[in-house]
């Protein structure tokens, strides 16, 4: 299933990534994030996207971007996988134990490019001098996504 489900993803981040609409969320995701207060920002791709586009399993796509030379703190997610593709941007990422230079999404390579994150296991991502701009998709729908501090226990909810 991992192997389809990369595969089905590569195709649809790299249509994704050059659709007008997907482009302008980048835009307006990374305004957010140039203007808050928070080091990253979110929303999800809209249901006219994603409807019965995602593969088996996967419920939520989203849009995130990190402001350049930002390290948020580690976060997992105790309900959900993580599927992740960095589009532009470049850092360090750290997943668990494992710490790597980011690897920008590769078409040709979809199993070197999209990281895929277990359910609890913390990640971080560390921006370098640009924003990460990422597309990244979860194992359940947007609005039950939640977020916990792998420090403080905290947890948020995207929406």
């Amino acid at each position: 299933m991992t192997n389809f489900r990369i595969a089905t993803l590569a195709r649809l981040i790299n249509g994704w990534k050059e659709l007008s609409q997907v482009k302008a969320l980048f835009e307006q995701v990374e305004d957010q994030a140039m203007m808050g207060k928070v080091p990253f920002a979110g929303a999800p791709l809209p249901e006219a996207v994603t409807a019965g586009r995602l593969p088996p399993g996967i419920e939520s796509a989203w849009v995130f971007v990190q402001r350049p030379k930002s390290s948020p703190p580690a976060h997992m997610h105790p309900n959900s996988v993580q599927h992740m593709a960095v589009i532009s941007g470049t850092g360090m990422c750290h997943i668990g134990r494992r710490t790597s230079v980011i690897q920008p999404f590769d078409p040709a390579y979809p199993d070197q490019s999209i990281y895929v994150i277990p359910e609890n296991t913390p990640h971080a991502l560390e921006s370098f001098n640009e924003p990460l701009v990422i597309l990244s998709f979860h194992t359940v729908p947007a609005a039950r996504l939640i977020e916990e501090d792998a420090d403080t226990g905290d947890r948020r909810k995207y929406i």
